[in-house]
């Protein structure tokens, strides 16, 4: 794990160590305080994970054991506010041909394994997750087949239920492996499956399709979006700890082009 200082421009530094080695992506969020990650797949032993380990954002150090998804899976998404993290969809069990549907959550100031939510219109993979402070947002992904997909779907966190189509993406082409955060009002996703350099951003508060933001400087796809109140950064093919992914873009309610951080730590 790593970490930057938002306001300040610099390079990554080490934060910790996961308890278990998660070479595919987890899906990951946070209340404000606590960082949760959970799934992911480990390459050494070809396994798919179900784990969920927390950290305290303020203190650097190793991840704590939390508890366990409902299923093992890799390349799903979470997003959360406050008090609940929800958890969706990625790819596990029968491998990359099993797409899954499931919707489960956690209440991440308490430790303990994850519960039932509901689940997704398709099985999809390769999808990333944002949120307001009542709603969780699921977007773009791969379907059976690794068909692209533009839906944008939303729970309401507090409840359970099914997820719901709120609109689509910008770009079909570039709909999976798009990196997203927001600021409880606006939504903006970064890059794309082919790879690309667009951005582009939806209303939270109302139903309907992504516009086009701008552009990055560079063309990239499963990259991991952060930010505080006025400063967003892109961190790479990494999981990335959101201020209850809402907080991230409250600098970009104009289209522009991000800047340069500077590189990850190796």
């Amino acid at each position: 794990m790593q970490y930057i200082s938002i306001p300040t421009l610099g390079n990554s530094t080490n934060f910790g160590n996961f308890q278990v080695i998660r070479n595919g992506p987890p899906g990951g969020t946070s209340n404000g305080s606590r960082g949760v990650v959970g799934g992911g797949f480990q390459y050494s032993s070809g396994t798919y994970r179900d784990e969920i380990e927390y950290v305290t954002i303020a203190t650097p150090g190793n991840a704590q054991s939390f508890g366990n998804l409902t299923t093992i899976r890799s390349a799903g998404a979470a997003a959360g506010n406050e008090t609940r993290a929800v958890f969706a969809c990625g790819h596990g069990t029968n491998g990359h041909g099993d797409f899954s549907n499931v919707i489960d959550y956690i209440t991440v100031a308490t430790t303990g394994n994850a519960q039932a939510f509901g689940n997704t219109t398709a099985g999809k993979t390769y999808i990333d997750g944002c949120a307001s402070s009542t709603r969780a947002f699921y977007l773009g992904g791969y379907i059976t087949g690794y068909v692209r997909v533009t839906a944008i779907e939303h729970v309401t966190i507090a409840t359970t239920g099914n997820a719901t189509t709120f609109g689509n993406l910008n770009d079909a082409n570039t709909s999976a492996q798009v990196g997203a955060c927001s600021n409880g009002t606006r939504a903006v996703g970064f890059g794309g499956s082919a790879p690309t350099n667009n951005i582009q951003y939806f209303d939270m508060t109302t139903a309907g399709d992504a516009l086009l933001f701008g552009e990055m400087s560079i063309t990239s796809a499963n990259v991991g979006a952060i930010a505080n109140i006025t400063v967003f950064a892109l961190l790479g093919n990494i999981v990335s700890f959101r201020k209850s992914l809402r907080p991230s873009a409250r600098g970009c309610n104009n289209p522009h082009a991000p800047t340069t951080l500077g590189p990850l730590r190796r």
